[in-house]
């Protein structure tokens, strides 16, 4: 056993084994025996709480039902009060009576000839005979107040009840008045019935017929007697009170009689309901335990100062490097136990320190698993490169340099950085790393340093969402009033050397190589919403990639030419598409004179051309030219006349993207100042 392990065996048998272990045992027995004594105490408050409840909702029903008697009782009185003041009790008095029942909805009447009253436009069949009723004969038998068995309305489907009452006038019998409830309100009762989540309730008539029940189809036809709940029920019954509780089964149930009705509650509460409110005690326990050894480790340092000194020297240190102090040295004081584990920390530190220094550099610009590979590499700091297979993306905001030119620096920075800052999340989702920012392009991989078999495929479904994304980008710029901007997309696969290049005092991660460069040139054919990628990295994809056409080019600096594709969206996992905006072109009245000028690189060839414009959309345009020398990716300076020849000031560039029908070319623009695109307004609201 070495020095360190021999000086943590001394120190834990003298602050742990002989306080700390023997304390938390006790906690743990004090713990144990205090929740298993509360738990008890919470089951019988709940069992409370439950009787109450209970209790609760059966006045609640049954005082609904007692006024809803006493409206029918006060029907009745009327009707008695009538005959015996000598009224005429004809079919109008009846219903006069009938609609005095503020109470109640629906009232009628069976008389013992057989006839029958409503108080509704209602009438019953011909062979109607309210003697043959339920409500009639149950009324009779009773000989007062009373309440029929619950059933559903053929029409409706709602649960309804019948209250029947007997009419006696001069103690003779006129018949039976009535009227129909729908129970609704007592059911919502029911079912609002609850403690916690587990409990549930049912509503059962004097007979045992279910009146509610978690299954509506088991509603007025399913006798509790027939389930396990079916004993207790008689039991209840037999026992003649009006509430009697019952623990079985891990369940505490609830039988409440409602007096009015003869119905019966049946409430249901789960007895683990009781270990959710356990769970803060159990909370409140944990925190205390860790609270009591706390305190007892500081108590304990406290007494053994002299000892473990140095060990807060360390702990002291260790504060530095959760604060970010990373390479903080504690100076060695001896060469015993406590100088071993010094050495120890001060090589941490260390580590910690260049591991921090991966981080800071590369953290912000690519994902957390390529971090992780280069902090994991002992040598991923070192000069050097290796070569290796990666895909190259390029994008870059068509039209920069006039924009810049044109808008305030502050705005144009800010432009420019809610787009790097979208761009960056995106390419960091799809495991891409940023080799660098240049301006407002974007120069980004896939395939270092960690090098995946579907690094093509990932490089389109980001360059993909990428152009997406630009609608969200664009909606943050019309929100600040500023221009809306467009991307071009260039992609290529190759061998490349990927590495840190640099020197000894600055270096940074990044790729250099001929594949590099097509890329580059390759993101240069775009317009605004293009993503054109090389056939290299087509063929790093396989059917899964859209394209829409292909072009062959013949880049400056190639002996061969290359042949270029245009994605429009990427299947399988992915399944993507390029959202693309149709343009529509619009004929001009009179057509727009122009000059123009083609471009090679960013300067202008030496000539300029006349043309002119016949049809225009705000990306797109339909152009007359004097030449024959005009090829598709040509790029173009356009200066714009007005009717009378006056150049329109402002910058206007365009990409030459069809040449099928010369002299008539199709342009798209890159970028196009405010003046001329006012003036384009002002001649298509003339079209």
């Amino acid at each position: 056993m070495d020095k360190a392990a021999v000086f943590n065996e001394r120190l834990r048998n003298k602050m742990l084994m002989r306080i700390l272990i023997s304390t938390a045992v006790l906690l743990i027995v004090i713990g144990i025996v205090i929740l298993i004594f509360t738990r008890k105490l919470f089951i019988i408050e709940l069992e409370k709480q439950a009787q109450y409840k209970v209790a609760q909702a059966s006045s609640q029903i049954n005082g609904w039902l007692m006024e809803k008697s006493s409206y029918l009782d006060m029907v009745a009185r009327l009707i008695t009060k009538a005959a015996e003041a000598g009224e005429v009790l004809d079919k109008e008095k009846f219903k006069a009576i009938f609609n005095e029942s503020y109470g109640l909805s629906y009232v009628y009447m069976g008389f013992v000839d057989g006839s029958f009253i409503t108080g509704s436009d209602w009438i019953p069949d011909a062979n109607y005979d309210p003697r043959q009723r339920t409500w009639y004969l149950q009324a009779l038998m009773a000989e007062k107040n009373t309440f029929t068995v619950p059933y559903k309305d053929a029409k409706t489907g709602k649960m309804i009840v019948t209250i029947a009452q007997p009419v006696i006038v001069n103690k003779r019998l006129i018949g039976v008045v009535a009227t129909n409830l729908y129970i609704n309100e007592i059911v919502s009762i029911i079912d609002t019935l609850k403690i916690g989540q587990g409990s549930y309730s049912h509503l059962v008539d004097d007979s045992g017929i279910y009146i509610t029940h978690e299954d509506n189809e088991l509603a007025l036809k399913k006798d509790i007697r027939a389930t396990e709940d079916g004993c207790r029920f008689s039991t209840f019954q037999a026992n003649g009170g009006n509430t009697m509780g019952f623990e079985v089964d891990g369940y505490y149930k609830v039988f409440n009689r409602i007096p009015v009705s003869g119905w019966h509650i049946v409430f249901n509460l789960p007895l683990s309901e009781v270990n959710k409110p356990l769970n803060k005690l159990y909370t409140v326990f944990v925190g205390g335990f860790v609270i009591a050894v706390i305190a007892l480790t500081i108590t304990t340092n406290r007494t053994s100062k002299l000892i473990t000194h140095p060990i807060l020297t360390l702990v002291d240190g260790a504060k530095h490097i959760t604060a970010g102090q990373y390479g903080f040295t504690i100076n060695i004081p001896s060469k015993d136990e406590i100088g071993y584990l010094t050495a120890s920390f001060n090589d941490m530190s260390k580590g910690l320190k260049d591991r921090e220094f991966i981080k800071s550099t590369f953290g912000r610009f690519i994902s957390d698993e390529i971090v992780k590979t280069l902090i994991e590499t002992p040598e991923g700091l070192k000069l050097g490169g290796v070569k290796q297979r990666v895909t190259i993306l390029m994008a870059d905001i068509r039209g920069s340099t006039s924009l810049a030119e044109r808008l305030p620096a502050e705005l144009y920075v800010s432009i420019v950085n809610n787009f790097l800052g979208t761009m960056t999340d995106i390419i960091i989702k799809y495991g891409g790393t940023i080799d660098e920012f240049i301006g407002d392009a974007i120069l980004a991989i896939f395939g270092a340093p960690v090098l995946k078999e579907d690094d093509a495929t990932r490089a389109v479904a980001c360059a993909i969402e990428m152009q997406n994304a630009m609608a969200a980008v664009n909606l943050w710029n019309r929100g600040q009033e500023y221009p809306e901007i467009e991307m071009g997309i260039g992609m290529n696969t190759g061998m490349v050397v990927v590495g840190n290049i640099g020197s000894s005092k600055r270096s940074k991660y990044g790729v250099v190589g001929k594949h590099v460069s097509l890329a580059s040139r390759i993101e240069s054919y775009t317009t605004g919403g293009e993503i054109i990628i090389s056939e290299a990295t087509k063929e790093g994809i396989g059917e899964i990639l859209k394209v829409k056409k292909s072009l062959k080019v013949q880049p400056k600096g190639l002996v061969e030419p290359v042949i270029l594709y245009y994605v429009t969206g990427l299947g399988g996992e992915y399944n993507l598409e390029l959202k693309e905006e149709i343009e529509t072109l619009v004929k001009l009245q009179k057509v727009v004179n122009i000059k123009f000028a083609l471009l090679e690189g960013k300067h202008i060839d030496g000539a300029f051309y006349e043309g002119y414009i016949e049809e225009f959309s705000k990306k797109e345009a339909i152009v007359c030219v004097a030449i024959d020398d005009v090829n598709v990716l040509d790029n173009m300076k356009i200066s714009v006349s007005d009717t009378n020849g006056t150049e329109i000031p402002g910058d206007v560039y365009a990409k030459v993207v069809e040449v099928d029908n010369i002299p008539k070319i199709k342009i798209r623009f890159t970028l196009i100042a405010p003046q001329v695109m006012s003036y384009f307004k002002e001649k298509e609201k003339k079209a």
